[in-house]
């Protein structure tokens, strides 16, 4: 079929309802275990909901449900990621969470162009990587420590665990501008675009152009 590259079936796979709704699932997982409601075998319980995600989701349904549909899947993964960074910031320095209190906003701003199908591979495949493993592997990782010990104890290059933690969410967190940076400047240049079709469109032509 003309047009059809490598990349169709992961972009369908990737933009499916199931994957998302796996993903929000697995999401809600996390933050359970965050909480302390779940601890042994943590990780095979959010694979399993993500497991369970795909396969109760249905498969691609009537156009008129679609817009419905990736509303909902939206909403869902943001609410979850707001339930996390709610549960997980009871037990977080002060200045890991206004990190992070940035990244939630920038989360909630790029989900819909996660949604929409509009981000390009690379893009939509990095940012949602970041949001749904990097991050949550990365709080999780510093909350199995004590607070005194991450605060006072060095453990590499001259830092604290509480330090190297701070250097970790700046690292997501430029991460993610960055992505914003490339969804944005594709948008802009879609915007420079029309401009010129529009130029064209509704020049004034000259009598002698007959």
């Amino acid at each position: 079929m003309a047009g059809m590259t490598l990349k169709t079936p992961v972009l369908l796979a990737f933009y499916s309802t199931r994957n998302v709704v796996g993903c929000a699932l697995a999401l809600a997982g996390l933050a359970l275990f965050f909480t302390g409601i779940i601890e042994q075998w943590w990780l095979p319980i959010v694979l399993g909901l993500y497991a369970a995600g795909w396969l109760i989701a249905p498969g691609r349904g009537a156009a008129v449900e679609a817009d419905i549909k990736e509303a909902a899947s939206q909403e869902a993964l943001i609410e979850a990621m707001e339930s996390l960074f709610q549960r997980a910031r009871k037990k977080l320095p002060k200045e890991a969470v206004a990190k992070l209190e940035h990244i939630l906003q920038m989360v909630r701003e790029l989900a819909p162009k996660l949604f929409s199908g509009e981000v390009p591979l690379t893009q939509a495949l990095s940012l949602s990587g970041t949001i749904t493993r990097d991050l949550p592997e990365t709080i999780n990782h510093y909350l199995k420590l004590p607070p005194f010990f991450a605060a006072m104890t060095v453990v590499h290059d001259g830092k604290t665990p509480k330090q190297l933690f701070f250097h970790q969410l700046d690292l997501l967190d430029g991460q993610l501008v960055k992505i914003a940076e490339g969804i944005y400047r594709h948008d802009a240049d879609a915007v420079v675009a029309n401009g010129k079709f529009l130029e064209e469109k509704f020049k004034p032509m000259a009598y002698t152009d007959f």
